[in-house]
């Protein structure tokens, strides 16, 4: 199911909105869901912290608050870089900002009628239903899923680098391209959970092969493709330099 979202704070555009959406979800029989509509975005914030994707954002950008729908559609991604953001709004003027703060708006909707901005958001609905229903099975084992308490997280695959252990108590680190992330697990559970482009380096480590930059045979150190190092030992190094040389061989 994919859950829709929607932060408009005016009240009388926020149920013409809604009204389009749901209109849109029942003729269609699109699998998605409204499961947020409100006009404060710290409510959205919350709201994207938990385990409820895929979802589609519906944001305005002057939601009268500290906090635009730019800045908001920022915080969004800090917590879900996988999921849509749609902006619907009056000001086409403030459309370079979704290119300044890098949050992958996947259209920027003027309020010009509620005619065109209908087909528009059918035309994004119809996009994401499809990609999310043709890409659910084979992207099956491109999610890696953190449990963390009552918080759940889902990380792309492709944008991690390494796992390490951390300290003692079965504490991990997942390290992305950008951000880390601490959870209670094990090496060996999550080595059984991921595909085959993620090897075991060391006690302490696994990586992902396809984000490994070079090794360094002599110093034991693999260099990953964000600048950061991790340690590779003696009885894995033949198996880390042979998974790091069949894949530049795949691509030449």
């Amino acid at each position: 199911m994919i859950n829709i979202i929607v932060c408009e704070d005016n009240p009388i555009q926020r149920e013409k909105i809604v009204d389009i959406i749901k209109e849109i979800i029942s003729v269609h029989n699109f699998n998605m869901n409204m499961a947020l509509v409100t006009g404060d975005p710290y409510e959205v914030i919350e709201y994207s912290k938990k385990d409820h994707k895929p979802n589609v954002y519906l944001l305005d950008v002057n939601l009268k608050s500290i906090i635009n729908g730019i800045l908001l559609a920022d915080k969004i991604r800090e917590d879900d870089n996988l999921s849509f953001i749609i902006f619907i709004t009056s000001h086409e003027e403030m459309s370079y900002l979704t290119f300044k703060y890098k949050v992958e708006a996947m259209d920027y909707i003027i309020k010009d009628n509620y005619s065109n901005v209908k087909n528009k958001v059918y035309e994004c609905l119809n996009i994401i239903n499809k990609r999310v229903s043709d890409e659910k099975e084979d992207n099956i084992n491109d999610i890696f899923t953190i449990s963390m308490g009552d918080i759940v997280r889902k990380i792309s695959c492709d944008d991690i680098m390494y796992f390490e252990t951390v300290g003692s108590g079965h504490k991990i680190r997942v390290h992305c391209v950008k951000r880390q992330i601490e959870f209670l697990g094990t090496l060996k559970e999550i080595k059984e959970s991921l595909d085959n482009r993620f090897y075991r380096s060391h006690k302490s480590y696994i990586v992902n092969i396809n984000n490994v930059s070079f090794i360094d045979k002599k110093s034991k150190i693999i260099h990953m493709s964000n600048g950061e190092q991790c340690f590779v030992s003696r009885n894995y190094i033949k198996d880390i330099i042979k998974g790091f040389t069949d894949k530049y061989e795949k691509l030449i």
